[in-house]
């Protein structure tokens, strides 16, 4: 079993500089010893061990999973997270492994606060929900050789990673075919944060699929914003282009998730809009926070089979199975509720 001591020999290095690469503890490393010693971590297999299992090379059956949990999640309401969670939880249990949920607020603090938290040993390996593109904490697992899968993104890492997703383009384009099939052709997008890669890959989906259709949508009808945490910073936005004069302003609005879609419909309603009535919503993932109150048009996302997966990858990863790495795409499924109705009339919507 390679050490610590191991790896500072191999590295001419004292081993104390081995630990501070290893769990990112400010010093004076300098750029090429930390890659030379991450290099020799991961060609000599090193591994962290907790302290109950140092002296063995043995497995723990433990998975990890890092999330943007919050307070809610853990209380067993329904969301992207727990849904997932639960999925994953059932798949591990089958295998005959325990989850360890790491309680951290990945999606809006520097996850590499944490590294030592998720590389001292306690679990085999790692799924990691949604996390910003191109991650910090995902490029650092990768660099010390810790089995990880993510879920719900995608970035460009120099080492190997596979990802499962939903099938974004397909609930896209069923998400335009409905649309335009019901009248509409001046369709605007909402997005989320630009680091989030699911809103980009919507959004740009959004964009191919009008394409496909002949319709056309000028810059103001998407919004993107570079860098929010909160949901409600779409408001000014969604009153600029609601405000604008019949004829102009959009028939319909696809927002990337569901969470969005209720944003803009109380928006809508405070303006003195009425959906699906004077505008045509939509949303994506079922989350039953929002569809519970709003009889949303959404694409349900396949929150148990995603999670299945992401733990059937990441334990095949960890037993050394030789296999492909990349996107895993799982399709979801276009729920047709009450937030879609025809163009108003006069909205010369089809001319």
């Amino acid at each position: 079993m390679t050490t610590i001591r191991d790896i500072a020999a191999a590295c001419g290095v004292a081993p104390q500089t081995v630990m501070s690469v290893i769990h990112n503890i400010p010093g004076k490393v300098s750029v090429e010893t930390r890659a030379r010693v991450l290099q020799a971590v991961r060609d000599m297999d090193y591994r962290p061990g907790a302290p109950r299992r140092r002296a063995t090379a043995q497995k723990t059956h433990t998975i990890g999973m890092v999330g943007g949990w919050t307070s809610p999640c853990l209380m067993g309401v329904q969301s992207y997270y727990t849904d997932i969670t639960t999925g994953a939880v059932v798949a591990a249990g089958e295998m005959k492994h325990n989850v360890l949920l790491f309680v951290s607020d990945l999606l809006y603090k520097d996850p590499m606060a944490d590294i030592r938290l998720y590389c001292d040993g306690r679990c085999d390996g790692l799924v990691v929900i949604e996390p910003w593109n191109d991650s910090p904490l995902i490029t650092a697992l990768l660099e010390r050789g810790i089995p990880v899968v993510s879920v719900g993104h995608y970035g460009q890492y120099s080492h190997p990673l596979s990802i499962v997703d939903v099938d974004n383009r397909q609930g896209m384009r069923d998400i335009v075919r409905a649309l335009v099939s019901a009248g509409h052709r001046r369709i605007a997008f909402a997005g989320w944060d630009r680091r989030h890669s699911a809103s980009i890959e919507r959004k740009d989906y959004f964009l191919q699929s009008l394409r496909e259709y002949g319709v056309a949508a000028p810059e103001h009808f998407v919004h993107l914003p570079e860098e929010t945490s909160e949901y409600e910073e779409i408001t000014p936005w969604l009153r600029s282009v609601l405000s604008l004069p019949d004829g102009e302003r959009p028939t319909a609005i696809a927002a990337w998730n569901d969470i969005t879609a209720g944003e803009i419909i109380r928006v809508a309603n405070g303006m003195g809009l009425n959906v699906p009535a004077d505008l045509s919503v939509t949303g994506f993932d079922d989350d039953p926070t929002v569809t519970s109150k709003v009889a949303l048009t959404t694409v349900r996302q396949p929150y148990a089979q995603i999670g299945r997966r992401a733990i059937e990858l990441l334990v095949d990863t960890i037993n050394g199975v030789e296999m492909e790495h990349g996107r895993v795409i799982i399709p979801g499924e276009l729920i047709m509720r009450q937030t879609i109705a025809p163009p108003p009339s006069g909205s010369q919507d089809g001319e």
